[in-house]
């Protein structure tokens, strides 16, 4: 210790800095390594919730399948008999329809959840998984009342949260002229904007309606999807003919 007038100058201890150092560097490895097994619970719980909606989507399938078998013997009987009433026929045929529209589309999403859960393309990340279109009201020039659906997917290998904005356009043809228009201005409530924002893990879904302006003809939907990280892309889907009167899916 060196005394200089009222000052005292006191030398630190070696001792002491050495036990700090030797400290943090145990107590960082265990916090870090805390946080590591808290995130791999909380992923092993996602991909089980994911897991468990397939499942049960998967038992409804069955179900459905033989409802469905049920009623088309059922049909076949009412067919052959010369006592067939007419009007329990055609109910059994339309729930019968109406059955195998719901099993094509409970189909369609185990296909989705699976291919979430097990992608084919590991490094597939971000994207646009599909566009959906349903015709909803026609007018004499067709229909004009339309019921969209919009999936943006990552895999379950990314375990980061995607976040940013997507913005769809209609491009087709109004009086002879290249038109373009963004959905919030074809869609009936006004409060949606030109910027629809996203945040998720593994999957996001938008939908609503839109109306076509008439004697506009639409021919292509651009998507255009900004992520907060990465790079901004563009898909363009083509619009189904409006003579149709099916649900189409386009991909791109």
């Amino acid at each position: 210790m060196v005394k200089s007038g009222s000052l005292v100058v006191k030398p630190h201890s070696r001792k002491r800095r050495w036990l700090m150092v030797v400290g943090g560097l145990l107590v960082f490895p265990m916090v870090g390594a805390g946080l590591y097994y808290l995130g791999s619970q909380r992923a092993g719980y996602d991909r089980l919730v994911v897991a468990q909606e397939r499942a049960v989507m998967e038992a409804r399938i069955q179900e459905l399948e033989l409802e469905r078998d049920q009623l088309r013997d059922r049909v076949a009987l009412l067919e052959r008999s010369s006592q067939m009433d007419r009007e329990a026929y055609d109910k059994l045929d339309q729930t019968l329809k109406g059955l195998q529209a719901e099993l094509l589309e409970l189909r369609e999403e185990v296909a989705f959840y699976r291919g979430i859960v097990s992608p084919r393309q590991a490094s597939a990340g971000l994207r646009v998984e599909r566009f959906r279109v349903e015709p909803q009201a026609s007018t004499a020039d067709g229909p004009r009342l339309y019921h969209y659906n919009l999936v943006l997917t990552q895999v379950l290998k990314n375990d980061r949260t995607a976040r940013g904005v997507v913005m769809v356009t209609v491009e087709g043809v109004q009086d002879g002229r290249p038109t373009a228009y963004a959905l919030y201005r074809l869609t009936p409530d006004t409060k949606d904007k030109e910027k629809l924002p996203f945040r998720f893990r593994y999957f996001q879904k938008f939908e609503g309606d839109l109306i076509l302006p008439a004697g506009f003809s639409p021919r292509t939907v651009k998507v255009e999807v900004r992520p907060r990280r990465g790079k901004a892309f563009v898909e363009a889907f083509p619009w189904p003919s409006q003579s149709s009167t099916k649900v189409v899916e386009a991909k791109p």
